[in-house]
């Protein structure tokens, strides 16, 4: 049976995501991971539909959430995520997220930065004219698909997942449009394209975030009660949370290394405290990498807690793995 007969045969109505990817893995004898990539090539090249796993499960499934609660013990929790890179998206990573914030009391939820990709307007774009190998999986990539894909797979899901108030800071794959920098010829006419599209040229109204409900913190930094420092990130390096509590003389969290690391250090009697929240994007086949190279990222979030009066927090960060992860003693699936 080819993939159009198993998508034609076998639509996943009945089924959630992760168990459909099981049961054609069955009906064919070929592993879930093969059959995610075949099925994604077929859509792309009969549907026209982006390089994105989840497009085809979505296209047969609408997903509801339902919202939820705030805190109502005193504490002030957060819960941050960053690193989703729009149509890059792990469908399964995100939808176990979006899983433990409909489940958990939220008072604050951060995007921290590199909500959408835009791959084309960037330093990446020479590197990914140079992997042919990795052409196809851009054959119907836009930006405009990308906006849209992310205010519906990405946005509007979390929005309808938790009443607590939700930030948005850029980051640098967002500056590419918010800040252009020097561009060839054929990124300012891509970014020509998507502002005459939207007809403005500002990114947050491109994203629709005030029609959400979601509200943009410009500043490239946002401090949570004097004690909690979020940046999207001021460094790739190994020791980046390190050089973090260094820079900022602090604590907090930040983004953009796709790693998932924590890292306590003392200072002049002060134990100060960094994390890093991972990446919600697809981690496998990275397309501006040589074929075969895996990267040292991992999926995940970070959740910090304050106490009634303010004067402590404790942040943790979260692994998600193959679609699953673990909080408050509870393991959620995609």
């Amino acid at each position: 049976m080819d993939i159009k007969e198993l998508l034609e045969n076998f639509p996943p109505k009945e089924r959630n995501q992760r168990g459909y990817w099981d049961y054609l893995a069955g009906i064919t004898s070929l592993g879930k991971n093969v059959i995610r990539n075949r099925c994604r090539t077929y859509m792309e090249n009969e549907h026209g539909t982006k390089a994105n796993v989840k497009s085809i499960y979505d296209r047969f499934v609408t997903k509801t959430y339902l919202k939820g609660p705030l805190s109502t013990d005193g504490n002030h929790r957060i819960m941050v995520s960053s690193d989703h890179h729009g149509w890059l998206l792990d469908a399964d990573a995100w939808e176990a997220h979006l899983k433990v914030v409909e489940d958990n009391p939220i008072d604050e939820y951060l995007l921290l930065g590199d909500v959408i990709d835009f791959p084309w307007i960037g330093r990446h774009g020479k590197a990914l004219k140079r992997l042919n190998d990795k052409a196809d999986c851009f054959r119907n990539y836009s930006e405009v698909g990308e906006v849209e894909y992310t205010k519906e797979h990405i946005l509007k899901p979390l929005r309808a997942a938790t009443n607590a108030k939700i930030t948005l800071m850029w980051g640098n794959h967002c500056e590419r449009v918010v800040s252009p920098g020097n561009f060839s010829r054929d990124q300012l006419a891509r970014l020509t394209e998507l502002h005459l599209a939207y007809n403005t040229t500002k990114l947050e109204e491109m994203l629709e975030l005030e029609k959400i409900g979601i509200e943009l913190h410009s500043a490239p930094v946002k401090t949570y009660f004097n004690k909690w420092n979020a940046v999207h990130g001021l460094t790739v390096s190994p020791t980046a949370a390190t050089k973090n509590i260094i820079e900022f003389d602090g604590s907090g969290v930040s983004g953009h290394t796709h790693r998932l690391n924590s890292n306590f250090v003392t200072r002049r009697g002060r134990t100060l405290h960094w994390t890093e929240s991972g990446t919600m994007r697809l981690i496998e086949e990275v397309e501006y990498f040589p074929t075969g190279k895996i990267p040292n990222w991992a999926q995940g979030y970070v959740s910090c807690i304050f106490n009634k009066d303010r004067s402590t927090f404790f942040a943790d960060t979260h692994l998600i793995y193959d679609g699953e992860t673990a909080f408050n003693g509870k393991i959620y699936s995609a």
